[in-house]
């Protein structure tokens, strides 16, 4: 099982984070993912990167993303600590981790 990272340019798509949600939690490719941000997603799979690749593109089309192996050593950013040894491969992390605080506020304001 290898840990991808999707991000994808959320002010290039129509698509709602709640869309977005839902089809990352019925795409059989994804075995487990995280959400740490608006526009990304960390997840692992199976699944070879091209085929990943045209999985996004059916719900992204024309906008821009980019899905990626992480390689554990050589990613670095901040993030949780349970959060890194989950990329390493712990099961510490549970699929779903809600929206950051800002956007449950934008939610509730709509």
């Amino acid at each position: 099982m290898t840990t991808f990272l999707l991000s994808y340019d959320v002010h290039g798509t129509t698509l709602t984070a709640d869309q977005m949600l839902g089809f990352i939690k019925e795409n059989r490719n994804i075995l487990e993912w995280y959400y740490p941000f608006d526009g990304a997603f960390i997840f692992k799979s199976n699944a070879e990167t091209l085929t990943l690749q045209q999985s996004f593109m059916s719900i992204l089309g024309t906008g821009k993303f980019i899905v990626t192996p992480i390689y554990d050593g050589s990613t670095g950013g901040v993030l949780t600590a349970e959060m890194w040894a989950w990329i390493k491969g712990a099961k510490t992390v549970p699929n779903y981790v809600p929206l950051p605080p800002a956007l449950n506020l934008l939610r509730r304001i709509e």
